[in-house]
C-alpha cells in the first residue's frame, strides 16, 4: 500500500506508530494486512526523524504463525544489506519467533528503488517499511512505475495541491485510491473495491463488498437454444418473476 505524500508533506504514515485503531494486542494489528505501508515523500521534509520519534518504544507483537514470525527477521535482515538502505528506527536483529516481531522502518531514495526496484520493493510482512525519498516529480513517477499492483494507495495533501496526474497514475496501480485517511475498514457496501491489479488480486472483482460475488461467476451464453434447456431465470416467459436485462434493457416483471 504506497502512501503517497504529494510535495511537503508530513504525517504518520505506519499503523503502528498512530494513536488510533491498533491495539498490539491483536497480532493481525502488528501490520499482518492485506494493505501493506509505503511511504513516497519529497526530500527535506524531516518526516524520517518524526517517524523515528513516533515509533520508538513500541511494543513488540506474536505472529500470526511461526513461519510468518521466522520470514521476518530474514526479511528485515535481507533489507538492512541492501545498498543505500538506512535503519530509521529499530534493529533488523530480532527473534520474533521468541520475542515478537518489533517495528523497524527503512529509508532509501528514489534513485536506490530505480537502480534495485525488484529488491527494494518486495515485500517483508510484518511490522515494517521502506521510506522512499524523491527530489522532483519526475522522479516520484519513475518510482510509481515500478510499484507493483496495489490494493491500495492514499494520497495525504495540502489544500490546494494539484494531484491530477498522480491521481491517474496511482489509479493504475491500485484497486482504492484513498484521500487523508488509512485503507483499514472495509466495509459491506456497494462502493466498496478490494481488489487490484496483479500480483495484488487475480481477479477484477472486490473480494469484500456486495459485488463481491462476481469473482465466482462465469458468463455462459446459450445460442439458438430451446427453451426446455435453459434454466428458468433465462427463458422467454420469465417464470420467475425476476427483473432482468433483454438486449441490454432493464425489464422489470
Amino acid at each position: 500500500m504506497p502512501i503517497l505524500p504529494v510535495a511537503d508533506f508530513l504525517a504518520m504514515a505506519l499503523p503502528f506508530v498512530s494513536p488510533g485503531p491498533c491495539d498490539y494486542r491483536r497480532p493481525w494489528d502488528s501490520i499482518q494486512r492485506s494493505r501493506k505501508p509505503v511511504s513516497i515523500r519529497s526530500t527535506g521534509t524531516g518526516f524520517a526523524a518524526q517517524l523515528a520519534e513516533a515509533s520508538k518504544d513500541k511494543p513488540t507483537a506474536a505472529m500470526l504463525t511461526s513461519r510468518i514470525s521466522d520470514a521476518y527477521p530474514e526479511g528485515l535482515r535481507n533489507v538492512a544489506s541492501l545498498p543505500d538502505v538506512t535503519i530509521v528506527s529499530g534493529s533488523a536483529d530480532q527473534d520474533a519467533t521468541l520475542n515478537g516481531a518489533a517495528p523497524v522502518v527503512f529509508s532509501t531514495s528514489a534513485a536506490n528503488v530505480l537502480e534495485r526496484p525488484d529488491e527494494l520493493l518486495e515485500e517483508c510482512f510484518g511490522p515494517t517499511t521502506m521510506l522512499i525519498e524523491y527530489s522532483d516529480q519526475e522522479e516520484l513517477s519513475a518510482v510509481l512505475a515500478m510499484v507493483p499492483g496495489s490494493l491500495t494507495a492514499t494520497v495525504h495533501a495540502q489544500p490546494g495541491e494539484d494531484g491530477a496526474d498522480l491521481v491517474e497514475q496511482l489509479s493504475g496501480l491500485a484497486g482504492r485510491v484513498l484521500f487523508d485517511g488509512w485503507p483499514t475498514g472495509l466495509a459491506v457496501n456497494w462502493a466498496q473495491q478490494h481488489g487490484g491489479p496483479y500480483p495484488a488480486t487475480t481477479s477484477l472483482f472486490t473480494s469484500v463488498g456486495a459485488t463481491a460475488v462476481r469473482r465466482f461467476q462465469r458468463p455462459v451464453a446459450y445460442q439458438d437454444a430451446p427453451e426446455t434447456v435453459l434454466h428458468p431465470a433465462l427463458r422467454e416467459s420469465n417464470p420467475l418473476g425476476i427483473p432482468r436485462r433483454v438486449d441490454g434493457e432493464l425489464v422489470l416483471p
